[in-house]
């Protein structure tokens, strides 16, 4: 799925990208935008947009790299929380037995 993702999303996005940014989206917020799929997805993404602004090429790779680690921090922590309370109730059931 991941192929998927960075193969057809960075098509979708390097279509999409300019269009949004024609309706007034400012290229920041696509970096933000972008860095929220897979690493590759954020690279991609990023490189799209970094092509149609090349006076802004450094801040939106930082944009899409931040985006991309709190994407994955919260999403590890979340994880972290349902597995972690998911063992607990099994080991509190094994334990009742």
């Amino acid at each position: 799925m991941y192929i998927f993702g960075t193969l057809f999303g960075a098509l979708f996005f390097s279509v999409v990208a300019p269009l949004f940014e024609g309706m007034g989206l400012r290229p920041e917020a696509l970096a933000m935008a972008s860095g929220m799929g897979s690493a590759s997805m954020m690279a991609a993404a990023s490189s799209a947009l970094s092509v149609a602004n090349p006076q802004m090429e450094e801040t939106i790779r930082a944009y899409a790299a931040t985006s991309q680690l709190i994407n994955k921090f919260l999403r590890n922590i979340y994880n972290g929380i349902v597995s972690s309370s998911t063992f607990k109730n099994l080991c509190i059931k094994i334990n009742e037995r």
